[in-house]
């Protein structure tokens, strides 16, 4: 995966369906929610583009939130995806 170099922007409007449940429909919106609370609790983001597309033929990001204290001694790393054809 390719660093993009830049932090991704929040969505304008509420993501639809977020208030009636925790599961997101498809990778779009997923990815859109948890932008959106990343940035909404104070997080330093970053994404990676994939060099492969998804099956509607739009970009794959890897996104990363980064909390807390930068230089800490101690990491927490918890990774999160759909299993499928990768």
């Amino acid at each position: 995966m390719a660093a993009c170099g830049r932090t991704p922007e929040p969505t304008k409007e509420p993501v639809p369906g977020a208030e009636v449940g925790y599961f997101s429909s498809d990778y779009r919106e997923a990815r859109a929610r948890f932008i959106d609370a990343s940035l909404a609790a104070g997080a330093d983001m970053r994404s990676f583009e994939s060099p492969e597309t998804g099956p509607d033929g739009k970009p794959l990001y890897t996104d990363v939130a980064l909390l807390g204290p930068k230089g800490a001694g101690t990491i927490l790393v918890l990774g999160s995806g759909t299993p499928g054809d990768q």
